[in-house]
């Protein structure tokens, strides 16, 4: 195991918690959820594999010093925090809890959208989808200020046909 890979260990571990708890829902997500809901735990399950698997491509960097390291926990960290906002404690109701935590949900969404980006461009990736993903950013405001399950669609759907395209490209 090379001092990257070791290094980039605790990161998967943060991703990996993230995901366990989206994953530990799933019974109650099918039985007593509804629908946006389940729409955005699906997106966010996508998001963390994604931000896993791309995390490959940057291990690189980690040769230029620890505060490189810490760049690249930022999103994994943000993610985390994003994931623990989204998923109700003690099985509560998730559609009430939702609706009562939409906006910091969505708030910490932009969040992590601007770091993720922002860490990327800071460390030099090649960055595929930039303007995709400024896009997505941007629809992510008026979900954050409009109280309706559309406007709060459309992000998740244009993320879902981006990652889609990305796939198709990226699948040999």
């Amino acid at each position: 195991m090379s001092q990257e890979e070791f290094l980039m260990i605790f990161h998967g571990v943060i991703f990996g918690m993230a995901i366990v708890d989206l994953v530990s829902h799933t019974k109650d997500i099918i039985t007593k959820s509804y629908w946006e809901y389940i729409v955005w735990a699906i997106m966010l399950f996508d998001m963390g594999a994604l931000n896993w698997y791309s995390t490959f491509y940057r291990i690189e960097v980690l040769k230029n010093g620890y505060g490189y390291y810490v760049l690249l926990m930022l999103p994994a960290i943000l993610y985390y925090v994003v994931v623990q906002t989204f998923t109700p404690s003690g099985g509560r109701g998730y559609k009430e809890y939702f609706l009562a935590n939409v906006k910091p949900f969505i708030g910490l969404m932009f969040i992590f959208g601007v770091v993720s980006l922002g860490v990327d461009l800071i460390i030099g990736m090649n960055i595929d989808y930039l303007w995709e993903r400024i896009a997505i950013l941007a629809l992510l405001i008026p979900a954050y200020f409009i109280p309706k399950a559309w406007v709060r669609m459309i992000p998740v759907i244009v993320r879902f046909a981006i990652v889609l395209g990305w796939a198709i490209d990226h699948t040999y």
